[in-house]
Formats: C-alpha cells, sequence, structure tokens
C-alpha cells in the first residue's frame, strides 16, 4: 500500500497557485503528490489542477527535488531520495 503526503487540496475549488503553493511548500525528497483529475460523477472542472503543473513542477525543481513516477520510488533507499 501506497499513501501520499502532499495535497495541493485542488478539490476546495482553489486557483492554479494557490493548488501550486500548497504542494511546492509540503513537498519533501520521496513525497508522493495528490492532485485529482476528476471526480467519481464527472462534474467537477480539473482546469485549474492542470494549469498548476507547470507552476508545481518548476517549483519542485527550484527546490532541488527530482520529480519521478512511483515506480521508480519503489526500493530506492533515503539516501537515493535525498539526492
Amino acid at each position: 500500500t501506497v499513501q501520499w503526503d502532499v495535497t495541493g487540496f485542488d478539490w476546495k475549488r482553489r486557483g492554479a497557485g494557490q493548488i501550486a503553493r500548497e504542494v511546492i511548500t509540503q513537498a519533501r525528497a520521496g513525497s508522493i503528490i495528490l492532485l485529482h483529475d476528476g471526480d467519481s460523477e464527472g462534474k467537477r472542472d480539473r482546469r485549474k489542477t492542470v494549469a498548476a503543473l507547470p507552476m508545481i513542477i518548476d517549483g519542485l525543481r527550484a527546490r532541488g527535488l527530482r520529480i519521478a513516477p512511483l515506480s521508480q520510488l519503489i526500493g530506492e533507499k533515503e539516501e537515493q531520495l535525498a539526492a
């Protein structure tokens, strides 16, 4: 089982900048970020989440964090994640 530790609270209908700031300030090496691309009823607009992604990517990289799929994180040692 894998659990996320960072959320942008995008389900609260926040703006793209708010979503990005929330993720960037919470993230650390090895974090798993939760964002939504829809809901079970298909009624929520996720354009703000999509618009936040470039800001999130740039912000995390500016902090020296590397973005990787979960499949790459599984099995890595803590010292590798902090690099």
